[in-house]
C-alpha cells in the first residue's frame, strides 16, 4: 500500500480545463440561438435562447461555493465508504483487508483510498470509532433497582449480543494489534467501557466488596472469555451463555459472602447464608 500512496502522490490530480462564467470549458459564452423545441415543434427560450431580460436559472450555473460544498460532501461520502468497506470485509471473513480489496468493496479507485487516509492507522481509528458507535446502546448499565438475578440476565442479554457483533472485529485486530498503537487504543477503550457497564450494573454488590470483585465480574463476561468458550471449548452461543451465567453467579455470590457486615471488623466477614443474596442453581451445561 505504500507504493500505491506514492503512485497517487506522484501522479497528481486530474487537470480540469478552465471554466467560464457559464460553466463551460472554454471560458467563451455560448452563442445565442433558438431555444429547444418541444414535441409540437414550439420553440421555447432555454439555455441558448433566453430573453435578455430573463434571469437565468440559478441551478444552471452553481457558484464556486456550491461547487466547493459538493466536493466536500463527496469527500465525506467517499471516506465513509472506505470505513464501511473495511468493516464489511472483516465481518464477512477477511481479517486483513488489502487496500485493493477495500477500494473494490467501496467502489472507489485504489489511489482514492490514500486521498482520504494517509495510512492504515487512520483507517483503524475511524473504523474503531464506527464500531464503538454501533455497540454503544449495548454498553448501557442495567438499572440497579431490579433484583440481582434479573440484572444478571439483562446484562447477559446485552453482553452476548455485543460479543457476537464484536467477535470478527476483535479477531482481526488481534493479528495486527502488537504492531498498531491505534488498535491497542481501540481495545483499551472497549475493555474500559465493558468494565464500566459491569460497575454500573452491579453497583450495590460492589459497595462493600473488595475491588478484585469488579475485575472478576468483568473477566467473566469479557471477549477473551467468550472467545475461549466459543473456540477453544467449541461451545455454541447458548452454551457459552450458560457458562458465563455460572461464572457471574459464582463471582457475585462469593463477593457477597466475603463482604464485611455493617459494624464488623475488616477480618469479620459475613458467613455464607447470612446477609447474602441466594441465587438459584443455573441449568446444567453440556461441555
Amino acid at each position: 500500500m505504500p507504493g500505491a500512496r506514492s503512485a497517487f502522490r506522484k501522479g497528481g490530480r486530474r487537470q480540469v480545463p478552465p471554466t467560464g462564467d457559464d460553466g463551460g470549458s472554454s471560458g467563451t459564452p455560448p452563442a445565442s440561438g433558438p431555444g429547444p423545441r418541444d414535441r409540437t415543434g414550439t420553440e421555447h427560450p432555454g439555455r441558448h435562447g433566453a430573453d435578455p431580460g430573463e434571469h437565468p436559472d440559478p441551478g444552471e450555473h452553481p457558484d464556486p461555493g456550491e461547487r466547493s460544498d459538493g466536493r466536500v460532501m463527496r469527500g465525506v461520502r467517499n471516506r465513509e465508504a472506505v470505513v464501511e468497506a473495511f468493516i464489511s470485509l472483516i465481518e464477512t471473513g477477511d481479517p486483513q483487508p488489502t487496500a485493493r480489496a477495500i477500494a473494490a468493496r467501496a467502489g472507489l479507485s485504489l489511489r482514492s483510498i490514500f486521498a482520504h487516509f494517509d495510512d492504515l492507522e487512520q483507517i483503524y481509528e475511524a473504523a474503531g470509532a464506527r464500531v464503538a458507535r454501533r455497540l454503544l446502546p449495548l454498553l448501557d448499565p442495567v438499572p440497579t433497582d431490579a433484583p440481582l438475578e434479573t440484572r444478571i440476565e439483562d446484562l447477559l442479554t446485552r453482553r452476548v449480543r455485543l460479543l457476537e457483533q464484536l467477535d470478527p472485529v476483535a479477531r482481526a485486530a488481534r493479528l495486527r494489534e502488537p504492531f498498531s498503537e491505534q488498535l491497542q487504543s481501540n481495545r483499551a477503550a472497549m475493555v474500559a467501557s465493558m468494565r464500566e457497564q459491569c460497575r454500573g450494573s452491579f453497583a450495590p454488590e460492589l459497595e462493600e466488596a473488595p475491588e478484585p470483585l469488579l475485575a472478576a465480574i468483568a473477566t467473566a463476561c469479557s471477549w477473551a472469555t467468550w472467545y475461549h468458550l466459543r473456540n477453544d471449548q467449541q461451545l455454541s452461543s447458548p452454551e457459552a451463555t450458560d457458562v458465563v451465567r455460572l461464572l457471574l453467579r459464582g463471582v457475585l455470590a462469593r463477593g457477597a459472602s466475603t463482604a464485611p457486615r455493617p459494624g464488623a471488623s475488616g477480618n469479620d466477614r459475613a458467613a455464607p447464608g447470612r446477609d447474602v443474596t441466594v441465587l438459584e442453581p443455573a441449568p446444567a451445561v453440556r461441555l
